[in-house]
């Protein structure tokens, strides 16, 4: 992970700044609100309505995401397992 995470920083910041110009090069977050995008927002927030509250099903679920993420981030990477890998 030590060798990864400096790697993962890097084409993070890249892939940040590409995105900034693509994005505002062409102006498309930048826009004055339209009629269509009026219209696309209220759409989206209908949509968004239709969805309901977050069920607890929903909730147990990423709790156990995030769980497993971090049983992977903290394992030890070696052949045989290890670390967390022992207990299962």
């Amino acid at each position: 992970m030590g060798m990864a995470l400096p790697l993962s920083a890097i084409c993070l910041v890249i892939a940040w700044f590409v995105l900034l110009l693509v994005f505002l090069a062409r102006r498309g977050c930048m826009k004055q609100d339209t009629e269509q995008a009026l219209a696309v927002k209220s759409v989206i927030r209908e949509e968004w309505r239709k969805l309901g509250r977050i069920q607890l099903v929903e909730v147990e679920l990423i709790i156990l995401f995030f769980i497993m993420a971090l049983l992977w981030l903290t394992r030890k990477p070696t052949p045989d397992g290890g670390g967390w890998a022992e207990w299962f």
